[in-house]
């Protein structure tokens, strides 16, 4: 398996950008140690390029519940409004704005979309 074929590239770019710019980087996810195993989430070279992983099927929760979004908050040590939350799930963003944290929808057919607007959010909310 290659990152190339797992990860997209523009995914990748957004993350490395925002970590330059220094923003912390976190994964929210419902489902990876319940659905991968070791060996393959060991071949996801893109989780060590973020500070934090938090997933649902690890915790006892699942998004949208608040929890999960807690737990990122936490771990990345940052309030709700300074949150950039991405995915591609209708129920899971609104289980964020729920809370206030700024959402972006990830339409698959059209990612660069989504990579444009978190783009311009942290523009907008550039770390001291």
């Amino acid at each position: 398996m290659t990152r190339a074929l797992v990860v997209r590239a523009g995914a990748l770019a957004l993350i490395h950008e925002a970590r330059q710019a220094g923003h912390p980087i976190g994964v929210l996810t419902n489902d990876l140690k319940a659905f991968h195993s070791e060996e393959w989430i060991e071949q996801m070279h893109v989780l060590d390029d973020v500070d934090v992983l938090v997933d649902g099927s690890v915790e006892g929760h699942l998004k949208p519940h608040p929890r999960l979004y807690e737990l990122m908050a936490e771990r990345l040590g940052v309030g709700f409004d300074e949150m950039v939350f991405v995915d591609d799930q209708m129920s899971n963003v609104r289980g964020a704005e729920t809370l206030g944290i700024r959402t972006v929808v990830f339409a698959p057919a059209d990612p660069e979309s989504a990579y444009d607007e978190v783009r311009k959010i942290l523009r907008e909310s550039a770390p001291a």
